[in-house]
């Protein structure tokens, strides 16, 4: 009697240390394709019932830049207007930028053309100096952050929106096209074949972000960046606060998806990303670097990596 208590318990001890696997083991770095199979997976056992159940929808949020293609576009866009140094005139927001460069630690300029070129420079080169610098100067991090994406706003300024997401496309066609991730397409695909809706949540400009998504074949309404005051169509200086970061994209991410994504996507792990990866069944972090890494692991996020389309 005492050894068949004995071997039940060993049995029992052993069926409970084993680990037991699941769709919540996050820590393990996926390739897309690994990544696609557990999809694919899901939907042969027919989990998106079970999840559903828990609050989630069948919905999947992705940042842009670092997340669908290599590198941040919205930033290398901004710098390829600020080098063709061609600007409208009207409800431009160049004084506004010629005052923000004292902030950044930088020296004012007595033309249009030498402050966008030392404003140029100094993001191209010392963008973490101009963020350091403002924190200098008595602001938060967050505020400083908040400077500086609201600048990408006034470098636009004046310019007709349908202008901008015109020439955003082109410059996305013949420079950025090459840096769409392959993996996040064939991802996206597999979720739209079972039913999913697709959402991108991006801080940079709205019509630059949607100029860039629709070469994914994104519609625009399913596309939300930081979004500009406009007026008859003119993009003002104004952002239409609050930039489209941290907060604002877990919220824009829950309207779109009515409840929790189940899946959300994104670079910025420890940053702009952070509250919206939260949200999800199925936190992804893709390509994390440095401190996004360390948050990856340490919340126990899948870790996608993949290489970008030749």
């Amino acid at each position: 009697m005492k050894t068949t208590s004995f071997f039940l318990c060993a049995l029992l001890f052993i069926f409970l240390s084993a680990p037991v696997l699941s769709t919540n083991q996050f820590k393990q770095k996926q390739t897309p394709e690994s990544f696609i199979k557990l999809i694919s997976e899901l939907n042969q056992k027919n989990k998106w019932k079970e999840f559903e159940k828990q609050g989630f929808t069948k919905c999947a949020v992705f940042d842009a830049d670092g997340t669908l293609w290599k590198t941040d576009f919205s930033r290398a866009f901004i710098l390829e207007l600020i080098k063709e140094n061609k600007f409208p005139t009207k409800g431009s927001g160049f004084d506004k930028l010629n005052e923000n460069l004292e902030i950044f630690g930088l020296e004012k300029q007595p033309t249009f053309s030498l402050i966008f070129k030392t404003f140029g420079q100094a993001f191209r080169t010392n963008y973490k100096g101009m963020i350091d610098s403002a924190s200098n100067k008595g602001l938060s991090e967050a505020e400083a952050i908040d400077i500086v994406y609201s600048t990408y706003n006034l470098v636009v300024a004046g310019f007709d929106l349908q202008q901008i997401s015109y020439r955003a496309k082109q410059y996305f066609k013949i420079y950025f096209k090459k840096n769409i991730f392959d993996g996040i397409v064939n991802i996206q695909d597999v979720l739209k074949k079972h039913g999913f809706e697709i959402f991108v949540a991006s801080t940079g400009i709205d019509p630059v972000v949607k100029a860039g998504s629709s070469f994914l074949d994104i519609k625009d309404s399913h596309v939300r960046g930081t979004k500009s005051v406009l007026q008859n169509n003119i993009i003002l200086p104004e952002i239409d606060f609050p930039i489209h970061m941290g907060k604002a994209k877990e919220k824009s991410s829950l309207e779109f998806c009515k409840g929790k994504p189940l899946f959300v996507f994104g670079d910025s792990v420890a940053t702009t990303d952070k509250d919206m990866l939260k949200l999800a069944k199925f936190p992804v972090a893709v390509e994390p670097k440095g401190k996004h890494k360390k948050a990856a692991v340490d919340n126990g996020y899948f870790i996608l990596m993949m290489d970008k389309r030749e």
